[in-house]
């Protein structure tokens, strides 16, 4: 996979991203890393580490590479929107966006979104900035905005709405048949209190390259993964006042007036013939 790193010394294997997703499951199932790999870890947790990153590795030959499973991007949605899957982290590695799930079951069920909750959430993942949606459902923009908080947070997100990851905008497209991006790569482990798993999709924003400059696309792709202005700036060691003319340089090319509507654009724009696996 482009732009991988070398595998974490920790846990054999293993890439920094995944293993990051991987600590953050084990976490949730109240399981301990700070064992030894070989001893104190669990007969499923074991080859869990060295399993999953082979099991990503492109390009695949055949579905059954490596043992993931394809599933459908829109049943992905539907269980986090339903509340049977909870996130635990989102994170993208080399040309791969990944989120990992808590899959365990819960006493009485998780919360799932209620009916005004999910309206709310589609319509803004949709496209629309928030202030548009407000309009359109004859609420303020400050209720728009918390309705996004109380669902990011029942899914399991920890960020704001303003960071929402590529992986949930092309969710929802690909439940509504909108893009292009039907299916995810998924792979989980155990069962019962230690059930978690990890799905991934290719980069939806691959195809906005050929659309845009290296350095556009590069700033580009530092803004689908959530960074802000400044940590962009931070990161490529540029002032901020460049990152944002950049950004907005990217928006008049592509029409799109903020980060979710070109979140939106790319999932739409996206074709599995050129881009996918």
């Amino acid at each position: 996979m482009r732009g991988r790193a070398e595998p974490s010394n920790a846990f054999d294997g293993v890439y920094p991203g995944e293993q990051k997703a991987l600590r953050k499951c084990a976490e949730s199932a109240q399981m301990s890393l700070e064992r030894p790999l070989l001893k104190g870890v669990s007969v499923m947790t074991q080859p869990l580490y060295a399993q999953y990153s082979r099991s990503d590795l492109p390009p695949a030959s055949s579905r059954e590479r490596g043992g993931y499973t394809p599933v459908a991007l829109a049943a992905v949605w539907d269980n986090l929107v339903t509340g049977r899957w909870a996130v635990v982290d989102s994170f993208s590695v080399g040309d791969r966006s990944y989120l990992a799930f808590d899959l365990r079951a819960v006493p009485g069920g998780r919360a799932s979104l209620t009916e005004r909750q999910l309206e709310i959430l589609e319509r803004t993942l949709s496209a629309p900035c928030q202030k548009v949606v407000a309009i359109e459902l004859g609420r303020t923009a400050s209720t728009v905005a918390w309705s996004l908080a109380q669902s990011l947070k029942t899914m399991g997100f920890s960020c704001q709405a303003s960071r929402v990851p590529s992986f949930l905008v092309a969710a929802i497209h690909a439940h509504h048949g909108s893009t292009d991006l039907t299916e995810a790569r998924f792979r989980g482990w155990g069962e019962g209190a230690t059930a978690f798993g990890i799905a991934s999709i290719p980069r939806p924003d691959l195809c906005l390259a050929p659309l845009l400059t290296s350095t556009e696309y590069a700033v580009t792709r530092l803004l689908a993964d959530g960074h802000s202005r400044s940590e962009i700036a931070a990161l490529r060691n540029a002032s901020t006042r460049t990152v944002a003319n950049q950004v907005s340089a990217v928006f008049r090319k592509l029409g799109v007036s903020g980060r979710l509507e070109l979140l939106a654009y790319a999932a739409r724009s996206f074709r599995c013939s050129v881009y996918g696996d």
